[in-house]
């Protein structure tokens, strides 16, 4: 049984290869981008802000659907989690 249709197929495929490119680039990704939200489409970062609201902004602005984008925060900080 397919769970998921060809045109699916290709769309994960395209966020494997593109989370794959970003993670052979991390270094320089973290050194170029740190403390910002990145946006991968193709193999290149798309769109870079430190705000997550004003990048996605940006990415439809373009004329990308946020959901069909790579996006994570790079930061070289270390980030402890305390509970409230």
């Amino acid at each position: 049984m397919e769970y998921a249709t060809a045109e699916e197929k290709i769309l994960l495929r395209q966020l494997r290869r593109d989370s794959d490119w970003m993670s052979v680039h991390y270094k320089e990704l973290l050194e170029q981008f740190d403390g910002q939200f990145i946006a991968v489409k193709d193999e290149k970062v798309v769109v870079a802000d430190a705000s997550h609201d004003h990048m996605l902004d940006r990415l439809k602005t373009l004329g990308f659907n946020p959901a069909l984008v790579l996006v994570t925060f790079l930061t070289s900080r270390s980030r402890v989690l305390t509970p409230m």
